[in-house]
């Protein structure tokens, strides 16, 4: 078999004039396999071309082949368009919000995005390097606060201001270590 049909990581589209997310869910979790739905591309006013785009994320090599034949049996009458390989899939996680693409009309929130099977969005969609970068603004941030802090507060905060701090706050990897910072920083305080 060719090693270039060859991946763990694939995607397609599907039109909503097709299916239903709802029955797209249930499609995606009977692979059983780690997976993301895009919110819907409303691209253009023409709702005939209103989409999803699916991203599969197997633990092993899958053919394309094989991936095209599951797809076929699972949505039988469901046409599923433009089934690629994800050479790169933190672009293609990326994409699925258009958030490398300022230009397009619609950027979609991040937090629209369906996750399945296990599969965190932001794991995907932002480097390592930009999560840290976050963190150590909001770190930083704490520890300039002149008072007690709350977690709920931050929280609140973040969401109404910045999206990027808010979602490294409830990220399960740096919640505990924000939480651990804001008891740091109240103690310091109390204690001073």
């Amino acid at each position: 078999m060719n090693s270039e049909n060859m991946s763990r990581n694939f995607w397609f589209t599907v039109y909503k004039k097709d299916i239903e997310l709802y029955s797209l869910i249930d499609i995606i979790q009977s692979f059983h396999v780690s997976a993301f739905i895009s919110p819907l591309h409303i691209d253009s006013g023409n709702e005939d071309s209103y989409h999803f785009h699916i991203m599969l994320m197997y633990s092993g090599k899958k053919s394309i082949s094989s991936i095209e034949r599951k797809l076929k049996i699972a949505f039988d009458q469901v046409p599923f368009y433009k089934l690629e390989i994800c050479s790169d899939k933190v672009a293609c996680a990326r994409y699925l919000c258009h958030l490398d693409n300022k230009n397009k009309k619609y950027v979609y929130d991040p937090n629209d995005v369906v996750s399945l099977s296990g599969a965190y969005y932001d794991d995907y969609a932002y480097s390592r390097k930009s999560k840290e970068s976050v963190l150590t603004s909001v770190l930083l941030e704490i520890d300039s606060f002149d008072c007690i802090v709350s977690y709920d507060t931050l929280l609140i905060m973040y969401l109404k201001t910045d999206k990027l701090k808010f979602d490294c706050m409830i990220s399960p990897r740096f919640c505990n270590i924000v939480r651990n910072m804001i008891d740091s920083h109240n103690y310091s305080i109390s204690h001073s």
